[in-house]
């Protein structure tokens, strides 16, 4: 098989496997992480934006999807 297919087979498996929770928790720590390469002044604000967790954010998701039925 060719490598690409295969690579590609894999990244699927591995994300097929990953939970909502985890994909969101792994966005999250990468856009903090993000934090870091700007001016220190800005990196506690930064990093504030990212705060939310997973619970917050599914609760939020669901009454906008409320919302949106009424």
């Amino acid at each position: 098989m060719n490598r690409t297919i295969i690579l590609a087979f894999a990244l699927l498996f591995a994300t097929a496997s990953c939970t909502s929770e985890q994909i969101y928790n792994a966005i999250r720590d990468n856009r903090i992480q993000d934090c870091e390469n700007i001016p220190i002044p800005q990196q506690d604000h930064c990093r504030s934006l990212y705060e939310t967790s997973y619970e917050e954010y599914a609760r939020d998701l669901e009454e906008l999807r409320a919302e949106q039925q009424q």
